[in-house]
């Protein structure tokens, strides 16, 4: 056949050719190989995969490509294999123990491990002694006694004031009542219990009720009172674990403190708790007077408060015996677990500047009869309920500590089962009521009635016949309580002013810009020291 005959399209094509690099050539030869493999590569078995087994072309660490036959061959391979380590290793440990008497070390290494828990006694054990050798020579309190300077005194040698002592300073008053806080004290420290003697034992469960007192953790809050001290509580000490230094001491006792008001000449700072005169009594045998001192205080005294305790200026001017002295009694006779009774004892324990926790508290566990739960009585109502016995108007530190003792055995013995206390202390009448005078006439008892109940919302009890004397009337209005009395004046506007004898008044004025005015009948309680 002739030849194709080359045609100019198929001339410039040729030419292109031959313009193209080399590379251009292989990377297209490459690219035809490839198709040409895709297209001849037939389609393969899909390969299923065996559950358990590597799915993956690598091999993993885990991996397990044997046959479920294969496998349980090989685990019965490598358990006997491990029965056969195990035996020999056994056989290996009883050879080595027939030569442990051989051994210079045999009896520590067959010596048993000691249990956690003995170890914890074990070191309890250590860390008690070394405080027991710590303590070991602090000084009997009885040979202590003949070493200090102790101040005798007898409140019937001195001659009760019946007038008060003017005060150059207001005292703060601290009512007990108010505080409803049942928290734990925040010193933080470990409050033991008489547990380790059998006398302190017996008052083991009045020590816990006390603690149980709502008013409990506020009225031992020793460190507020460092707080309020400042200089980080110097001066204050807390009676040391129980130890052989106080074996043979009484472990219960009763205490009381009398106490006067003291001025710091530099600081300006009052102290109204600083102690003049300590008592304590034997708990186990009350006749016997352990220490009954009186206590030089370290600032000035601003108020004796003889009225109260007797003790005059010239009674402390050549006392010796002074807070360190009465601190130093305290801690050569009392252990973290010695009972402390008293009436009030926290005032005891802040006068004296000592923190101790094992305390019964009669003021904290007498019931006062048609009184609020938490009322505390007084030590003058309790003696009259459970002992019959009339306490003096001076107190004696002594007579107190050794009543309040016998009243709470009473009560120890009778398992708290006793009848509420009876309270001594009248009603004032007066804080029931306001007395309302400048009443113009046509007013009548109704509208002074309404008036009360439209501006303060509370109704009145009663209102007496209005009684005109003059051009003016006078009435008192009376209310259930003196809660409500007060409520019911301090709700009336305006601002109150005293009157000539320093009751305080209030004007409420009518339509026609007169007015009546509302007075309250009791001034504000002074502090009662009795």
């Amino acid at each position: 056949t002739p030849p194709t005959p080359v045609t100019s399209a198929a001339k410039k094509r040729k030419s292109r050719t031959n313009d193209v690099p080399d590379d251009v050539h292989v990377r297209e030869e490459h690219v035809n190989i490839s198709k040409k493999k895709k297209q001849n590569n037939t389609p393969k078995k899909q390969i299923q995969l065996v559950a358990g087994q590597n799915p993956f072309l690598f091999d993993l660490p885990s991996a397990d490509t044997s046959t479920p036959k294969a496998k349980q061959e090989q685990n019965q391979q490598e358990s006997n294999k491990k029965k056969k380590q195990k035996k020999e290793s056994t056989e290996k440990v009883q050879d080595f123990r027939s030569l442990v008497s051989d051994l210079p070390t045999a009896a520590v290494i067959t010596e048993k491990k000691e249990h956690t828990s003995e170890k914890k006694k074990k070191k309890r054990k250590e860390e008690r002694n070394s405080v027991e050798k710590k303590y070991e020579n602090t000084p009997d309190f009885r040979s202590l006694i003949s070493d200090l300077p102790i101040a005798a005194f007898s409140t019937e040698k001195t001659p009760v004031k019946e007038k008060r002592e003017k005060r150059k300073t207001p005292i703060k008053e601290e009512k007990e009542e108010d505080s409803d806080d049942s928290s734990a004290p925040k010193s933080g420290l470990k409050q033991y219990l008489p547990e380790r003697t059998p006398e302190g034992y017996k008052w083991k469960d009045l020590v816990i009720k006390t603690r149980q007192h709502p008013s409990y953790a506020r009225s031992f809050d020793f460190e507020s009172c460092k707080e309020k001290e400042g200089q980080e509580g110097r001066g204050w000490v807390r009676t040391q674990p129980f130890g052989k230094f106080c074996q043979k001491n009484p472990q219960v006792i009763a205490i009381d403190c009398e106490m006067v008001g003291t001025k710091d000449p530099k600081t300006g700072k009052i102290d109204d708790k600083a102690l003049c005169r300590l008592s304590v009594v034997n708990g186990v045998n009350p006749e016997e007077v352990l220490l009954d001192t009186l206590v030089k205080p370290d600032w000035p005294v601003t108020h004796h408060r003889t009225f109260v305790n007797g003790v005059t200026f010239e009674d402390l001017m050549d006392v010796k015996f002074t807070l360190r002295h009465a601190q130093a009694f305290m801690l050569a006779l009392c252990s973290e677990e010695t009972v402390i009774i008293g009436h009030a004892v926290h005032n005891d324990l802040i006068a004296l500047k000592m923190e101790h926790f094992c305390i019964v508290d009669s003021s904290f566990l007498f019931k006062v009869k048609d009184a609020p739960e938490n009322t505390f009585s007084s030590l003058k109502d309790a003696a009259m309920c459970l002992l019959k016995k009339e306490m003096p108007k001076t107190h004696d530190s002594v007579n107190d500590a050794r009543t309040a003792l016998e009243c709470l055995e009473i009560y120890r013995k009778a398992d708290g089962n006793i009848e509420p206390i009876i309270s001594s202390r009248k009603k004032n009448e007066n804080c029931l009521k306001l007395f309302v005078h400048r009443i113009p006439k046509g007013v009548k008892e109704e509208h002074l009635s309404a008036m009360f109940l439209h501006i303060t919302n509370i109704k009145p009890s009663s209102v007496e016949e209005i009684e005109y004397p003059s051009s003016k009337g006078k009435t008192y209005v009376h209310f259930t309580t003196e809660r409500h009395a007060n409520l019911a004046f301090d709700s009336l506007e305006g601002t109150a002013a005293e009157d000539a004898i320093g009751l305080q008044q209030k004007n409420v004025y009518l339509k026609n810009k007169d007015y009546v005015r509302v007075r309250k009948m009791a001034v504000k309680q002074k502090r009662n020291y009795e």
